[in-house]
């Protein structure tokens, strides 16, 4: 499952809270835009807080696959190809064809991974530069930054992926998210500033507003993640 649908269910992970780092005490509209439309073609698109859970999604399917892109972490990730330091945080290049493993393993020391994969009945773009900070909302948000293209037998895998609270059988989805930070829990024993802010929790409540063929939906949870 994607980070939010993780989420939703109580497993929040490690990858799952670094998506939340970036929050201060507010209301966030139109965040984690992530839609699907079965035809001819069969398509996921997100906004960028998706490049992860797009390539993990791969490595589900694909015992190997071919990345050609970019990763960016905090620090350095070798055995790929070129790397430079860039406000702090490593760009590295990749050109190479990787196991499922090695993805997991990338995916687990990366910030983000902004490549293009192109496989039988798979073809993944990603752009390769985040968008700025800034106020979001309706018509300011890249709902198109990733965009997966799957054959009709990857189709199932890709709905338990990233729509399990819809039928398997939907046509059309548009899903965004409304997150209100009420509270940051800061852990008490840490002195260190930059690790305060990383290691911190942030509680408050996300509505979950999708269009299931036409059809309004929404679901709210408290989190603390």
């Amino acid at each position: 499952m994607d980070f939010m649908n993780r989420l939703f269910i109580g497993k929040s992970d490690e990858h799952v809270h670094r998506q939340f780092v970036r929050f201060g005490k507010g209301l966030y509209d139109y965040r984690a835009l992530i839609n699907f439309a079965r035809g001819k073609q069969n398509k996921v698109s997100g906004s960028f807080e998706y490049t992860n859970d797009f390539v993990l999604f791969l490595a589900t399917i694909l015992p190997t696959v071919q990345l050609s892109g970019v990763i960016l972490s905090k620090d350095p990730i070798t055995g790929f190809g070129p790397s430079a330091k860039k406000s702090g945080i490593y760009q590295t290049e990749i050109n190479k064809e990787v196991t499922s493993q090695q993805i997991r393993d990338i995916l687990g020391k990366c910030y983000n991974i902004l490549v293009d994969v192109s496989a039988p009945g798979v073809e993944l773009k990603s752009k390769r530069k985040l968008p700025k900070p800034g106020k979001s909302g309706e018509g300011k948000v890249d709902n198109k930054f990733c965009v997966l293209v799957i054959d009709e037998k990857y189709v199932p895998k890709a709905m338990e992926f990233f729509f399990p609270y819809v039928s398997p059988n939907t046509k059309r989805v548009k899903t965004r998210y409304a997150i209100k930070v009420e509270d940051i829990i800061a852990p008490e024993s840490e002195k260190d500033f930059e690790k305060v802010r990383l290691m911190a929790k942030r509680k408050g409540t996300i509505t979950r507003i999708s269009e299931v063929d036409k059809k309004e939906e929404k679901k709210e949870i408290e989190f603390c993640v």
